[in-house]
C-alpha cells in the first residue's frame, strides 16, 4: 500500500509486476535493517517507513469516520488503512482472508469506497460498503487484530 501511494504521488499510474516486486524487496530489506523484521507493521511503524524511507510527512488519524475518509479523498489524498482481513468479506482472498492487511482507499461512489488492494490479483478498483469497511479497520495489536485500534494513514507529498 505504501508503494502504491508513493507511486501515486510520483504521478506513476501503472506499476508492472517486476517493478512492484523490486520495490517490495528493496523496502523489505530496508525494514529488516531499520526494525530487524518486516512483517505485520503497526500503523505507527508503517508511518515510520513512509517518513524515514521516502521522507513523507504522515498523518495518523484514530477512529476515522466515513466522512473523514471521504474528505481526505476529496482533497486528493489516498488513504491507507489496516484491516482485520478475516472479516472484510472479499471473495477474492484465498481461504478466509488474511489476519492483518493494509489497502488503499482511493475513492468513493455513494455509500461505497473504491480501493486498491495489493492482496489479490483482482484488487484494483474493488468496492466495499463504506460502513462495513470502516467496521473492519483495525491495527495489528500484537496479533489480536480484531481488537486493534482503528487508524488511517495519510502521506503528504514531498515539497
Amino acid at each position: 500500500s505504501l508503494i502504491m501511494v508513493d507511486y501515486f504521488w510520483q504521478g506513476i499510474t501503472q506499476l508492472d509486476a517486476e517493478t512492484a516486486n523490486g520495490a517490495i524487496l528493496d523496502m523489505v530489506e530496508w525494514e529488516k535493517n531499520y526494525f530487524d523484521y518486516y512483517e505485520d507493521t503497526t500503523m505507527v511503524e508503517t508511518a515510520a517507513i513512509a517518513e524515514n524511507y521516502w521522507r513523507y510527512h504522515t498523518i495518523i488519524r484514530k477512529n476515522p469516520t466515513v466522512r473523514m475518509i471521504k474528505e481526505y479523498i476529496a482533497q486528493g489524498y489516498p488513504v491507507i488503512a489496516p484491516f482485520y482481513g478475516k472479516a472484510i468479506g472479499n471473495p477474492n482472498y484465498s481461504g478466509d482472508g488474511p489476519l492483518y492487511h493494509m489497502m488503499v482507499i482511493k475513492g468513493y461512489k455513494g455509500d461505497k469506497f473504491i480501493t486498491n488492494d495489493p492482496g489479490t490479483k483482482r484488487g484494483a478498483d474493488y468496492m466495499y460498503d463504506a460502513e462495513h469497511l470502516l467496521s473492519v479497520i483495525h491495527d495489528w495489536n500484537g496479533g489480536d487484530v480484531q481488537n486493534g485500534e482503528p487508524y488511517i494513514l495519510i502521506l503528504e507529498p514531498r515539497g
